[in-house]
């Protein structure tokens, strides 16, 4: 059994197919057919020239960053980040991931089954070697934001929660508490939202999927944490307080960590801290392939990914497309975690 999902791209199957998530819905979307176009630049990363030009046809069949052949050789875990964009096999980042029916499901950190994903979530997957290729070990599902809606700008497509912008592409998967497609016309002031969808630089999220929900248990943001005395925080940058004493410390700082709590209109009054590895799956995954906005760039062989992810370039890393490695670039990596806990990427994809 598969679940299939080519990283935050425009939909490949019909909205109203995916709105229905997993089970049964019979969505078929193979990588290859939902990986983007290549086309390799010719600078290279950091002055080094190096190119690529993979076949999109063969994509699907690689494995990570077309390491493929490492993965199927059992050579430790492979972790894969990204959006989920159809169902058939979990093709995340453009890597095919299969899964079954007891595959262990997080969302928001609270078991689930694999019938609660959909296209659309933010995924992270731990998979290694199987007799179909990548198969999943454990795949977790987190949201950017849940809370209430404060605002919407449907001319900006843009809405507000938790004093943070959200911004509503035109490929944007909208559905109601039970999975029906919604207009952003339907979408109102006070009404209780989970936002996926990756962190660009400012602190605004690019959703990729937003479910209006039937109730709001508790506001959730996930980001980096930054402490600002007296209990107080922010969490991409969305002004909190911890409730109680002990659930902050200097082991928060600069990690990426889910909040959890009531909002207030000002602040995130947060109940229940979890922290999140510096890098997904560390000491389990050999290898990483990652989708997400590139929120700061530390010189010319240095960039920080979803957080807390620091990227070094190395003279041999491979830049694939046509536009520029900076700050607010949507990319894919993939390389091998370091002992420093950074990223060493092979190859970098510049998506726009």
């Amino acid at each position: 059994m598969g679940l299939s999902a080519c990283v935050n791209l425009a939909p490949a199957v019909p909205p109203t197919a995916q709105a229905q998530g997993v089970g049964g819905t019979g969505i078929r979307q193979a990588c290859a057919g939902g990986a983007p176009r290549w086309n390799p630049g010719g600078s290279g990363i950091g002055g080094t020239g190096h190119t690529g030009t993979p076949d999109r046809g063969r994509r699907a069949h690689q494995g990570v960053g077309g390491a493929g052949q490492q993965a199927e050789s059992g050579l430790g875990g492979t972790g894969i980040v990204g959006i989920v964009t159809g169902f058939a096999s979990l093709c995340v980042d453009g890597v095919e991931v299969h899964y079954q029916p007891d595959t262990p499901v997080k969302i928001d950190g609270q078991p689930a089954g694999v019938e609660a994903l959909r296209v659309g979530h933010f995924v992270a997957t731990l998979a290694a070697p199987g007799p179909n290729g990548l198969q999943a070990k454990v795949i977790m599902a987190n949201h950017s934001l849940v809370g209430a809606i404060e605002a919407v700008d449907a001319r900006q497509r843009r809405i507000r929660l938790l004093g943070t912008e959200v911004e509503l592409p035109p490929e944007v998967i909208l559905a109601d508490a039970d999975g029906r497609p919604l207009r952003l016309a339907q979408l109102q002031a006070g009404d209780p939202v989970a936002v996926s969808g990756l962190w660009k630089p400012g602190n605004v999220v690019a959703a990729t999927r937003v479910d209006r929900l039937s109730a709001l248990p508790q506001a959730v943001a996930l980001g980096p944490i930054r402490l600002a005395g007296d209990q107080r925080f922010t969490v991409a940058g969305i002004p909190a307080q911890a409730v109680q004493a002990e659930s902050l410390g200097p082991r928060l700082v600069g990690h990426t960590a889910m909040v959890f709590g009531h909002w207030n209109g000002e602040r995130l009054l947060a109940d229940r801290i979890k922290p999140l590895p510096t890098v997904p799956f560390a000491g389990k995954a050999q290898r990483l392939t990652l989708e997400g906005y590139v929120t700061q760039t530390m010189g010319s062989d240095r960039f920080r990914l979803l957080g807390s992810v620091v990227v070094e370039l190395a003279p041999d890393s491979k830049l694939l497309g046509d536009k520029p490695l900076r700050k607010g670039a949507r990319v894919w990596v993939t390389g091998r975690v370091t002992p420093e806990q950074h990223l060493l990427a092979t190859q970098v994809q510049v998506l726009e």
